[in-house]
């Protein structure tokens, strides 16, 4: 038996144990990618944007801080090297970069040189619909800012999420921030690259939901004198986090780990493939390596496998600040036992619906220690394995 959670809300209690992580193929269309498969990542290095100058952005992606008002298209290409190359005086805009020659490279970035006619600041937006059947709890988001001009202004990249087209929600992991260079002649071959990792948990993104991603790129008090800055290698991992004491879950990054590991094999064991499987009740860290090593944060923790004969601790406030506590029990024949430290009420009212929740209501018929007329209502949820 775990000790419940306890939250708050309407003079409720919920027991909810959660388990968290820490921890794209793109088609062309102009509609939010469909995430199909929860606990397995998708990835984008946007090798779709071919070679193009006008090149059709992938699915999911726009340019522009709000989504809905984005656009589909980036407005110019170049390269590091050979015919097309970068250089001092290259024309500001929504950039489809090449490492290696413009014309013929498959490896290409998405991102923006900024200049007087093409002002700061500037954002890459990305939206997706959550088609996986589960709530994700977790988004664990990896990428490389690159840097393929040198430019004498300082520049700054900063991240954000949430369930709006304009996302506000700030990572402070997902900042970059490049010094002033001094020059604008500068190009690097090959480009310069920045890893980064975030592990966005607490969040509730149902079935059917969209969710959104912003990278914004901003000049410090201008926008001339711009360095050639992009994004790529995006790979998004969408995790459900609830798990039971002895149920597997599978996690599945796009690019194959090397080596999974656990810090503490009896609380939760992993195998080679990045199989989980929840031994006991605790926490523990388990770390995969992939290029860069990554700790993926569990806390394990065990549902009540029989909640129809389970005994639940409750600590409710009523209206007046005045705090109940005691215990909530369902007894073998269907019959509900409440104890608390005051004496006054009885549960009048039982049902049930769903195979989820179980719902009782306390009332004060004698009222005492001030608690005149007291109504409350106690959900507990029930094991979901």
């Amino acid at each position: 038996m775990v000790k419940p959670t306890v939250f708050f809300e309407k003079l409720k209690f919920i027991v909810i144990i959660q388990l968290l992580f820490y921890l794209v193929s793109a088609d062309f269309c102009m509609a939010q990618q469909s995430l199909t498969a929860i606990n397995t990542s998708i990835f984008q290095n946007f090798s779709s944007l071919t070679t193009a100058q006008i090149a059709i952005l992938p699915t999911g992606w726009r340019i522009g801080s709000d989504w809905n008002a984005g656009l589909t298209q980036t407005t110019l290409s170049a390269g590091n090297v050979g015919t097309g190359i970068l250089n001092g005086s290259s024309t500001g805009g929504c950039y489809n970069f090449a490492e290696g020659i413009t014309g013929s490279s498959v490896e290409r970035s998405l991102g923006f040189l900024n200049s007087s006619s093409y002002t700061t600041p500037n954002s890459i937006t990305y939206s997706f619909v959550n088609n996986t059947g589960s709530t994700i709890n977790q988004l664990n988001v990896s990428w490389l800012y690159e840097k393929y001009r040198s430019g004498s202004r300082a520049w700054d990249w900063t991240f954000f999420h949430g369930p709006t087209s304009n996302p506000s929600i700030q990572v402070a992991g997902g900042s970059m921030s490049y010094v002033a260079d001094a020059a604008n002649t500068t190009i690097y071959a090959p480009a310069q690259s920045t890893a980064k990792h975030l592990e966005i948990t607490g969040l509730s993104i149902a079935p059917g939901t969209t969710y959104f991603l912003r990278w914004t790129l901003t000049g410090n008090a201008g926008s001339t004198n711009g360095q050639a800055l992009a994004i790529d290698e995006v790979e998004i991992l969408p995790l459900a986090t609830q798990l039971c004491v002895g149920n597997n879950l599978q996690i599945t990054p796009s690019n194959t780990p090397s080596s999974w590991s656990s810090s503490n094999s009896t609380i939760a064991s992993v195998n080679g493939s990045g199989l989980i499987t929840a031994q006991n009740p605790g926490a523990v860290n388990i770390t995969y390596t992939s290029g860069n090593s990554y700790s993926l944060y569990e806390d394990f923790n065990n549902y009540d496998t029989n909640p129809s004969a389970g005994v639940f601790g409750f600590n409710m406030a009523s209206t007046n600040s005045s705090i109940i506590s005691g215990i909530y029990q369902n007894t073998a024949n269907g019959n509900w036992i409440v104890n608390w430290n005051a004496s006054f009420g009885n549960v009048v009212h039982q049902t049930q619906f769903g195979n989820q929740f179980t719902y009782i209501e306390f009332t004060n018929n004698a009222p005492t220690l001030y608690l005149n007329s007291l109504s409350l209502e106690a959900w507990h949820q029930h094991c979901p394995c």
